[in-house]
């Protein structure tokens, strides 16, 4: 989880480094994550302090109650609460990652696969059946031939493509499952 919280420097109780720490402390806390949290300023023009960026771990995807009574204590402490979940590719070895309102958990980012596997892995399910499967492709030196899918028989891929399509079944499902 992280958090920044930016410093204000019209109203006094705000702008100090202290009261943004001690916020965060407090919003970390209803996560569980505040004991070992990590607090990183953010500076802006002249090397001056405009926000403070704290980070902790939590073991578990916070639900949506701690997530409100994190933004709710905020809030209540005056600074204004934007939450964003960011969202890990769970394919072995990836690092991207993407940016998710924590309000959708269980939508896919834009261009991912699937809400934990981003889209550069080269999976595809079935329009048919939802069979997963993984595709690479070479360049056709003529038109390339259909694809259809083993479970359902659907097309994966239209005859007379550019593209040789290699496929490999990752998950069988069946029609209407």
């Amino acid at each position: 989880m992280r958090l920044r919280i930016e410093i204000n420097r019209f109203e006094e109780r705000f702008a100090t480094r202290s009261a943004v720490v001690d916020a965060a402390e407090r919003a970390l806390g209803e996560l569980g994550g505040g004991a070992g949290a990590s607090y990183t300023d953010v500076l802006g023009g002249k090397d001056k302090v405009v926000a403070v960026e704290a980070a902790a771990v939590c073991a578990d995807r916070p639900d949506a109650g701690a997530i409100g009574r994190m933004r709710e204590l905020l809030a209540d402490a005056g600074y204004n609460v934007a939450v964003r979940e960011l969202r890990e590719c769970s394919d072995a070895g990836c690092a991207a990652t993407a940016p998710m309102d924590t309000a959708r958990p269980t939508a896919a980012p834009a261009g991912w696969f699937a809400p934990e596997i981003c889209g550069k892995h080269g999976y595809r399910a079935c329009p048919g059946c939802a069979s997963v499967y993984v595709m690479t492709s070479a360049n056709a030196g003529g038109q390339a031939p259909s694809i259809h899918c083993e479970v359902c028989g659907a097309v994966l891929v239209e005859w007379g493509g550019t593209k040789v399509w290699t496929v490999e079944l990752v998950t069988r499902k069946q029609a209407g499952s």
